[in-house]
């Protein structure tokens, strides 16, 4: 009633605690003193042992100082090793050595450079099956620590230390890419301490996602692939998005020995490894147990192993060879570039087939007396090593745009692995007839036509101690012809005439303007294609005629990208004037003839029915054939012969042997039905000449066609061979008034010519 008994009352929380320590520090007390008796008692003990036996002492001092040395020893590797660790850039865990891609015109992948094969994709184009699989093999507890595992780390430790040397490691994902990017694989304490400090800071720098992405695109899977996107397309043939379940248990496996477990190297073991990955991944909680019963029934099937070198064709080492004077080897071989080629793969794959078609075919004909391919690698079995120059027959084509310079296709021989050099960019040949049209673009930049008219027939040049007597081929006789039956049927008399009459500088000077960089002499038998060019420097050159008279620069390589999208390089179209546009189109219609009744005639035999021109060539002793073609869009050149010169066959003409190469190529290619024709540039006037006069033609002349005149120069006087009637004119740029205008087929004054003795040259 008047509240509770001072007895009854709660204790102050302080005396209730003292109440609760009291009997605490007096259990406390008890083993103190129990402790100290029993220490003071051994203490005796051991000063009384070390009495009775004094080694005992060294030993005791020993243990400590050993114990003291190893102490400071392991705190100063400790320290040193960390020291090391944290001079390292960490960022640089980053940057991988990446493959070079090559990319075809159409945007295709057709080949990496790599010194490691290796794409660096996300993590986002990496399947969700692979990234379990890793995860489930390599570090399940992956998202759950800080880059290292204190229990594994002392189990390894326990295990090193029974065995007298380091066997196991204990080590992360996050280790485990510390060591890939930054340390050997050697085994030892101070690595070990290294790659722990080095996944610390890793963690601290790098999400979880883009660790496991930066060990997915750096690990090594076996056969040369280093991450999983080259891995997924060197084994399987797809992306690292594509993978399947039982395909990414299989790379997953790969990485713990890639010598062991690699499909390509022992498939048994690699399909047992598998296994074993998916009945992880159904442990850990990654799949159900049924969906990896599913998957380890499926078979193990990997694309067959390639040579490294598969797949390099003449068009590529090209390409190469253009980056590698560009960025240097390391960039191309490690830089990861984005390379976008103007090569069209399906015209080099027509292009590879055509000339070794054709070739095969030229070995089996008669008269050709030289080993074939097969006799000759049947006794040559280490050509495959590539070779220089085999002595089999070859062939080379290059086919580029016209207007841009961009390449389609370039073969520059039979097989790249049997034989490396590049006949097409880096031979240097005669190009026989091939090069009259720079000798008659020369002429025509005199104020020549078509239409001039020149002696056919053969004639003697005095050369100080000797006669020059040029040949035409078949040995054909010819009288007065004009320019441009003399260029359709390649008349050697009438191209040598007009060297002399031009003079060997103006031509030299005229095939450094269409490109031509080789040795050119100065000699009477020049015109013939005695100096030596390559087949690119033709292609360029002949680029000229359909062009407007503008030679442009052959390009391989569109544009050049860093990884991240940065443009490097980008090309652009080089071109320059070589000749004027009216000029050009001359020869561009005297060409079309030589395609459509002359010696490139087979162009038409063979089925090809696209507006083109173009030339033959055939030196001495039929040594070297080729045909220079063009259309309005696209030149090619063919060229025919062997590495060492000597007569690839009797009668072994251009028209026989490069011809049907260049046909068969362009109608696989460009013969889609196309609208459009040679440009006629103003101030062009055509008028009916005679062919056998070069006059303005009457209804007499039996041999007349219609002819192109640059303005003002078509001829005032009627043939008078056949008689004189009223001569007929169609002028697209209205006609000269001038009554005192000459004959074009007036000869401009001779030059001045150096001459030496040389033998004729052919066809």
């Amino acid at each position: 009633m008047f509240g509770p008994r001072v007895s009854e009352l709660p204790k102050p929380r302080k005396e209730q605690a003292k109440e609760w320590m009291a009997p605490l520090q007096g259990r406390i007390a008890y083993y103190h003193l129990k402790t100290k008796l029993w220490s003071e008692q051994r203490l005796c003990r051991v000063r009384e042992l070390l009495k009775q036996h004094p080694s005992l002492r060294y030993s005791l001092f020993s243990c400590v100082g050993l114990l003291a040395f190893c102490l400071a020893a392991g705190t100063f590797l400790l320290t040193k090793s960390a020291a090391a660790a944290g001079k390292w850039d960490i960022q640089s865990v980053s940057r991988m050595e990446e493959s070079t891609n090559i990319f075809d015109r159409n945007g295709k992948l057709i080949y990496q450079f790599h010194q490691k094969q290796r794409t660096v994709v996300p993590l986002s184009q990496i399947s969700k099956e692979m990234r379990d699989a890793i995860l489930a093999v390599e570090d399940h507890n992956f998202y759950r620590h800080s880059g290292y595992e204190g229990s594994a780390i002392v189990r390894a430790a326990f295990a090193n230390l029974v065995s007298g040397k380091v066997t196991q490691g204990g080590s992360t994902l996050t280790q485990q890419l510390a060591k890939n990017a930054f340390l050997s694989s050697e085994r030892s304490y101070r690595r070990k301490i290294q790659e722990f400090w080095l996944a610390c800071r890793i963690e601290r720098n790098y999400s979880k996602d883009q660790i496991l992405e930066m060990y997915a695109n750096r690990i090594y899977f076996g056969s040369g692939f280093y991450g999983v996107e080259a891995a997924a397309q060197g084994y399987f043939g797809k992306s690292a998005a594509q993978l399947s379940l039982e395909e990414a248990a299989t790379l997953a496996g790969i990485a713990k020995a890639p010598g062991v477990y690699s499909p390509h190297i022992n498939p048994s073991s690699a399909e047992k490894r598998r296994d074993l990955v998916l009945n992880a991944m159904a442990r850990r909680g990654f799949i159900s147990a049924q969906r990896a019963a599913a998957a380890k029934q499926q078979p193990l099937v990997v694309k067959a192993r390639t040579d490294d070198s598969e797949g390099v064709d003449y068009a590529l080492d090209y390409v190469k060879d253009q980056l590698q004077a560009m960025f240097g080897y390391k960039k191309i071989f490690n830089g990861g570039l984005r390379v976008y080629t103007s090569i069209d793969s399906a015209m080099q794959k027509s292009a590879e087939t055509a000339v070794e078609r054709h070739l095969a075919g030229i070995e089996h004909q008669r008269g050709f007396a030289a080993d074939t391919r097969a006799q000759f690698l049947g006794r040559h079995k280490n050509v495959t090593d590539g070779e220089e120059r085999p002595g089999y027959l070859q062939g080379a084509l290059v086919s580029m745009d016209v207007h841009t310079g961009e390449i389609y296709a370039l073969v520059g021989g039979r097989n790249f692995n049997e034989s490396k050099f590049n006949r097409a960019a880096y031979a240097k040949r005669q190009p026989g007839s091939a090069f009259k049209p720079i000798v008659y673009a020369a002429a025509l930049q005199t104020g020549m036509t078509p239409a001039t008219i020149m002696d056919g027939s053969r004639q003697e040049y005095w050369t100080g101690d000797a006669v020059y007597r040029p040949a035409n081929g078949h040995s054909t006789q010819y009288g007065p012809v004009t320019l441009r039956v003399a260029l359709r049927n390649s008349i050697n008399t009438v191209a040598v005439q007009m060297g002399v009459l031009l003079g060997p500088q103006t031509i030299i000077r005229t095939a450094r303007d269409f490109g031509m960089e080789g040795n050119l002499p100065p000699v009477l038998s020049l015109p013939l294609g005695t100096g030596e060019v390559t087949l690119m420097e033709m292609v360029r050159a002949y680029s000229a005629f359909p062009n407007q008279g503008r030679v442009t620069q052959p390009s391989i390589i569109r544009r050049v990208e860093t990884r991240d999208g940065q443009v490097l390089y980008e090309s652009h179209p080089v071109t320059r004037y070589a000749i004027d546009p009216q000029a050009a189109f001359l020869m561009t219609t005297m060409l079309t003839d030589a395609v459509d009744h002359g010696t490139g005639a087979g162009v038409r035999a063979a089925g090809f029915r696209l507006p083109a021109g173009g030339k033959t060539g055939t030196t001495n002793d039929f040594r070297d054939a080729w045909f220079i073609g063009f259309t309005p869009d696209v030149v090619t050149g063919v060229w025919v012969g062997f590495d060492e010169p000597r007569k690839i066959m009797r009668n072994g003409y251009g028209a026989t042997l490069a011809v049907p190469i260049w046909a068969d190529f362009m109608k696989h290619c460009f013969n889609r039905p196309s609208v459009t024709e040679f440009s006629m540039p103003a101030g062009i006037e055509r008028a009916s000449v005679c062919a056998e006069s070069g006059l303005l033609a009457t209804p007499a002349c039996d041999k007349a066609h219609m002819e192109y005149f640059p303005g003002g120069s078509v001829p005032h006087s009627s043939c008078d061979t056949h008689g004189k009637t009223e001569p007929s004119i169609d002028s697209d740029a209205g006609n000269s008034s001038d009554p005192d205008a000459g004959n074009s087929s007036t000869d401009p004054k001779a030059a001045s010519i150096l001459i030496s003795r040389l033998p004729k040259s052919s066809q």
